[in-house]
């Protein structure tokens, strides 16, 4: 759905930060230390947040976190089986 809501915010700094509104975090579910994905189309910019993926194949199916990376079963697996029989 795409509502028009306009609010006039000011790039700060040297960096370009810009403050995304709360009324729009909330709305997509952004919190914080969450990924965003910043598209360019034309002369427009598109935020969208970033859905979780496993950090070796990609995937985004029944994911597990450790350590704040998150990681597949299929993948858990051959980490496992990798390991087993070592000391």
């Amino acid at each position: 759905m795409v509502k028009n809501i306009g609010f006039p915010r000011k790039v700060e700094g040297s960096l370009g930060r810009l403050v995304i509104p709360a009324e729009f975090r909330e709305a997509l579910e952004i919190g914080d230390n969450d990924y965003v994905e910043l598209f360019l189309n034309n002369k427009e910019i598109t935020v969208r947040k970033l859905n979780p993926f496993c950090i070796f194949c990609g995937s985004e199916a029944n994911l597990a976190e450790y350590e704040n990376k998150k990681i597949c079963p299929d993948c858990a697996k051959k980490i496992m089986k990798k390991f087993d029989g070592q000391n």
